[in-house]
């Protein structure tokens, strides 16, 4: 099951300077299905132009960095996505909210994998 928190990890690591998308994760079990949840949100797509040699091909969209500002998610701390909700709830619950709104508004237009959020 993708969780919205580590879908926002993707977004804030595929944001940063460097473009880290792992940045944020300790265990990279579950990435693929967090990272296939934030490109079908529209929020990050693959670079058109590799990155960096080690690095994954991602960035954020239009969308995901107008997401980003909205929410002020630049004020996440570094560290792991799994604290993130220990103090900084008031970040994460507004942007969860949206992300399930967005969620259920794209179910709605066409059917999704039952193992989706």
């Amino acid at each position: 099951m993708t969780s919205w928190t580590h879908v926002l990890a993707v977004l804030v690591g595929a944001a940063r300077p460097d473009g880290d998308v792992y940045a944020h994760f300790d265990s990279l079990r579950g990435f693929p299905d967090h990272l296939a949840v934030a490109q079908r949100l529209n929020l990050v797509r693959d670079a058109a132009e590799p990155v960096a040699d080690d690095d994954p091909e991602v960035v954020p969209t239009d969308a995901g960095r107008a997401f980003i500002e909205q929410f002020r998610l630049t004020e996440l701390p570094e560290g792991r996505a799994n604290y993130w909700h220990l103090r900084h709830a008031a970040l994460l619950e507004p942007a969860a909210a949206e992300l399930t709104r967005r969620w259920n508004a794209l179910h709605a237009e066409r059917p999704s994998r039952p193992d989706r959020p």
